[in-house]
């Protein structure tokens, strides 16, 4: 694990306990204010677009644009949680999302336009978030919620057998980088007992700086809609 990612995760821990500090009474509907969190769902994300150099060739400057197409994949995550005042909630999550890469399309003025099956191409991150939720009461069982949250990623693509890198002469089948993270969400949870709760929920989540696969400093969008179902228990 990088340096970055050990700070980013001590941070959310320090948040979470932060935040348990300032509790000073728990939630009665709850047996506990801590609780452990998980959620599986379906992950889609933008095609990664790198429009942003050239290439010079016998003096001539000639720009390109390079994408990989992307499949539908799944995510993963866990979370320990506490429950504070005025219905919020604060979290440290770690979650796992993995999409499969379909082709690598050139579609440069100098190269021209080329298709490469990536199969079996993937792109996979790897987040250390710290979550802030807040719980509207609304229903005896129904709580819907509302929350961002802030981290770090790791970023991780593979373009299987081909050459992720066209706009140099080095040779890169695979790549990753590691930057912060943010993501936000709504959702609804039901509640089966007071300790147990049914999840349901939307997070749209990406990197804020985003990354040069091509090794010309151009820039690539990671953004995934994520639908996840999940369950919530107190301890």
């Amino acid at each position: 694990m990088s340096r970055k990612n050990v700070v980013l995760l001590a941070l959310c821990l320090v948040l979470l306990f932060c935040g348990s500090a300032a509790a000073d009474e728990s939630p009665t509907s709850h047996s506990s204010p801590w609780y452990a969190a998980g959620h599986l769902g379906i992950v889609t994300t933008s095609n990664l677009v790198d429009d942003s150099g050239v290439v010079i060739s016998g003096g001539i400057e000639y720009p390109y644009r390079d994408l990989l197409t992307t499949h539908t994949g799944f995510g993963i995550g866990a979370a320990l949680g506490r429950r504070l005042p005025y219905n919020l909630r604060l979290e440290a999550e770690l979650g796992y999302r993995r999409n499969g890469l379909d082709q690598l399309i050139d579609q440069s003025d100098f190269l021209g336009t080329n298709r490469r099956e990536t199969d079996p191409g993937t792109i996979s991150s790897v987040a250390y978030m710290a979550n802030l939720w807040y719980d509207f009461d609304l229903a005896e069982k129904w709580k819907p919620y509302i929350g961002f949250g802030l981290g770090a990623a790791t970023r991780f693509i593979d373009c299987g057998s081909i050459d992720c890198n066209l706009s140099n002469f080095t040779t890169e089948t695979s790549y990753d980088y590691t930057d912060f993270a943010f993501q936000f969400g709504l959702g609804v949870a039901y509640a089966l007992n007071e300790d147990t709760q049914i999840t349901l929920d939307y997070r749209g989540f990406g990197m804020v700086v985003i990354i040069d696969v091509f090794g010309l400093g151009g820039s690539f969008d990671y953004l995934t809609q994520n639908v996840n179902i999940g369950v919530r228990r107190s301890f």
